[in-house]
């Protein structure tokens, strides 16, 4: 855009409304699972400028530069139709790889501590932590899908997944962005910063819960008897949903179903090898009768067919047939085995660990 001829203030303006819904495109899209609607190498727009506030500008660019990431997720991990690609776990490691590059970024600009003046965190360093750790859990959640894919298809190939220590390490990333997450949402409720009508907040509640139910199912092991994340994560979503927030109360529904689902599965089939009857469907969230709107059936009839294992792997293109249709265990295994995963920490560079409230009477 010419600045002569449109002036300063409008160019600005311009820009600071494309990237705003880039960002919003890579987000939405992503989360839904829909292609691209333009790709980054088409795209010329110069960022906009923040005359007296580099802070300003540093969280747009941290917000682009994640949104890209959503972006190459899409383009890498899937492929053109949105199927997982054969070597789709070579992906998330690349993937994995340029998160961590942020990371050091992320902490310096935006540390995530508590600030004297306020007595708690900002929310600006919040909202950018959450669509890091939520970006991680985007990038590893195709991989739990395939376990998951395994336990109801051939709970033979499940044990071997789950057992492979790189494999292991993965999910645990999954999981434990997951629980950074409500870690993060729960210093905002405690503060009354929890965002009840925009989406942001409920988006990385819903896809970390949903890791958390997941993981349950697939290996309870993983959960290292942290399951108190679970009823943490139901009660931010009561507290969205009691504000008003219809879409809050139809997710919550779905992961309610979610569970009832899974309960059911293990009350109509036989117990996967790697979990534990006694763990798995019982948490406390399923303690409680639940209501469902018209619409949701019950699964019970859908689960007692036999097992079928999934056809031989034929395939010589990269494209994948579907969401893991064509992977067995082994062709995973030999993926995972073959990177180096283990000089990497993408996730102990920010932590609540330490988080207190300066002021208890600020709430």
């Amino acid at each position: 855009m010419p600045v002569e001829n449109l002036g300063e203030p409008l160019v600005q303006r311009c820009r600071r409304i494309w990237w705003t819904v880039y960002i919003l495109d890579r987000q939405m899209t992503s989360l839904m699972g829909l292609p691209q609607s333009i790709q980054d190498d088409d795209i010329s727009c110069q960022p906009p400028e923040f005359v007296g506030s580099a802070q300003r500008a540093a969280a747009l660019k941290m917000q682009i530069r994640l949104a890209r990431i959503h972006a190459e997720i899409a383009k890498t991990v899937y492929g053109s139709k949105g199927r997982l690609r054969k070597k789709f776990v070579l992906s998330i490691k690349a993937v994995l790889d340029d998160l961590g590059s942020l990371a050091e970024e992320l902490r310096q600009s935006f540390p995530l501590h508590a600030d004297e003046r306020f007595g708690g965190i900002s929310r600006m360093p919040a909202h950018l932590h959450l669509s890091y750790y939520q970006t991680i859990v985007v990038v590893t959640r195709p991989l739990l899908f395939c376990c998951l894919k395994k336990v109801f298809e051939s709970p033979k190939e499940v044990r071997p997944l789950v057992s492979s220590r790189k494999i292991r390490h993965l999910l645990h990333i999954s999981l434990e962005a997951s629980q950074k997450i409500l870690n993060i949402l729960e210093s905002l409720q405690d503060q009354g910063l929890l965002e009840t009508f925009l989406p942001w907040d409920l988006d990385a509640l819903f896809v970390s819960t949903m890791v958390l139910i997941l993981t349950r199912f697939v290996d309870f092991s993983l959960m290292d008897n942290q399951t108190g994340h679970l009823d943490k994560a139901y009660g931010f979503m009561e507290t969205i949903v009691s504000s008003g927030n219809r879409i809050a109360a139809f997710r919550n529904v779905e992961l309610h179903k979610l569970e009832e689902m899974l309960a059911e599965y293990f009350e109509n089939r036989e117990q996967p090898p790697t979990a534990s009857p006694n763990t798995i469907g019982s948490g406390p969230s399923m303690q409680h009768p639940l209501s469902f709107p018209e619409g949701y059936q019950s699964t019970a009839g859908l689960l007692n067919s036999e097992d079928t294992l999934p056809p031989p792997y034929t395939g010589v293109s990269d494209e994948g047939s579907g969401f893991g249709d064509d992977l067995t265990a082994e062709q995973i295994l030999a993926v995972a085995e073959s990177m180096d995963i283990e000089g990497t920490d993408w996730l102990s560079f920010a932590t609540l660990d330490n988080y207190q409230i300066l002021d208890s009477s600020i709430q």
